[in-house]
């Protein structure tokens, strides 16, 4: 078995258990949040809003979410750019479309 066809297999095997565990953030948060002691979710939307300001992101903009597993990330900086993203994944039970 290749690489990818390993990669997808995990995913597959171990996406629900992230899923509850993690929710749709698969990612650290903003380390100032988390050392202030903010919840979880809070200090991944402060990263990924540093994120959309940094990269100038706004309405009207588009951004390329490489990797985009689940996409809670991009669907949330989405809705506070009004940007609109385009998510690629390998693994097959992430690919969906939902509008901003």
């Amino acid at each position: 078995m290749g690489f990818e066809a390993k990669v997808r297999e995990f995913y597959d095997a171990a996406a629900e258990c992230y899923e509850h565990t993690m929710g749709d953030r698969w990612h650290h948060g903003d380390p100032d949040a988390e050392a202030a002691g903010r919840p979880f979710l809070e200090a991944c939307e402060r990263l990924e809003e540093g994120l959309v300001r940094d990269a100038g992101l706004r309405r009207g903009g588009w951004a390329l979410d490489f990797g985009s597993g689940i996409g809670g990330p991009a669907f949330h900086m989405a809705k506070v750019s009004g940007a609109r993203f385009v998510g690629v994944t390998k693994v097959g039970r992430f690919v969906a479309a939902k509008p901003a």
